[in-house]
């Protein structure tokens, strides 16, 4: 087993609104197995590591995120990129974040594959594995007839069925896009529809 102690470190864990100095905190096998005042800190057969009072706080989460997606001002026709391509531009983006110290993710569009979105492989493949983070994905945009053809685009009275469709794809929530096409500025569907699907969902 592998241990290790981070030795006088500071807290934020958000449980008060105060910082916890004289902390030590225990890594074994990769996972956090105490954390305790320095003098309370067992580091028989550890690796000290000297925190100098550097801050630890827990892990952050990205809210709003696109795993297989690429970036940059060509972003969305990179969502057109080979399936292969897009499903390690997530497992690139993943590691990043994770080394960025999130570990929770968010996916909120990916393109699809087959039929289902990408981003729900990718979950599946990722998930519980060591240098990851935990994701939840809302599949494919659903927006309004007009965008671009990797979305699921429908016209209000079928902006129900869409979103059911895509929880039945095996996605965690779904992404309703309120934007119209074409830099239109009233929304894109009647608040009865969107209130169906939402109470749908």
């Amino acid at each position: 087993m592998t241990r290790v102690v981070l030795h006088d470190a500071a807290l934020a864990d958000g449980t008060s609104d105060s910082l916890r100095t004289g902390i030590s905190l225990a890594i074994e096998d990769g996972q956090i197995s105490w954390i305790r005042p320095n003098d309370a800190a067992d580091t028989t057969g550890a690796e000290v590591v000297d925190a100098g009072g550097a801050t630890i706080v827990p892990a952050m989460v990205d809210c709003h995120s696109h795993l297989t997606m690429q970036g940059g001002s060509h972003w969305i026709a990179r969502g057109d990129d080979p399936p292969g391509v897009l499903r390690q531009v997530a497992r690139d983006n993943a590691k990043r974040l994770a080394q960025a110290g999130i570990l929770w993710a968010r996916d909120v569009g990916a393109p699809m594959h087959d039929g289902v979105p990408l981003s729900v492989d990718v979950r599946e493949e990722l998930k519980g594995k060591p240098g990851a983070p935990y994701i939840r994905v809302a599949g494919t945009w659903i927006g309004k007839t007009g965008y671009p053809a990797m979305w699921v685009t429908v016209d209000g009275p079928k902006l129900k069925e869409a979103a059911l469709a895509q929880l039945d794809l095996g996605t965690d929530l779904v992404k309703l896009y309120m934007d119209a096409p074409g830099g239109v500025k009233d929304s894109p569907f009647e608040v009865a529809h969107v209130r169906a699907a939402v109470q749908a969902v």
